[in-house]
């Protein structure tokens, strides 16, 4: 039996705390930024808005990106 390894590219994947210009996103992404605020502590109070970017954005790899950007995010107090 093959098992298949799927791996989520989310290098086009934005982090706001507004929402304007969203877009939709699949729900493998949803779970992964999920997954990713669980263990990273910077995403601890945070609400955010989930979005695509515009392609041509700067590709990093996703723990990059996702602990990248939970860092900018303003906590809720």
């Amino acid at each position: 039996m093959i098992f298949f390894l799927v791996v989520f590219l989310l290098s086009y994947l934005l982090l706001r705390q507004s929402n304007d210009e969203l877009t939709a996103v699949s729900r493998a992404e949803v779970a992964a930024v999920c997954v990713s605020a669980l263990l990273d502590p910077r995403a601890r109070n945070v609400c955010f808005y989930l979005s695509k970017a515009k392609p041509g954005a700067r590709v990093m790899s996703i723990d990059e990106k996702i602990s990248n950007q939970f860092e900018a995010l303003i906590p809720e107090t």
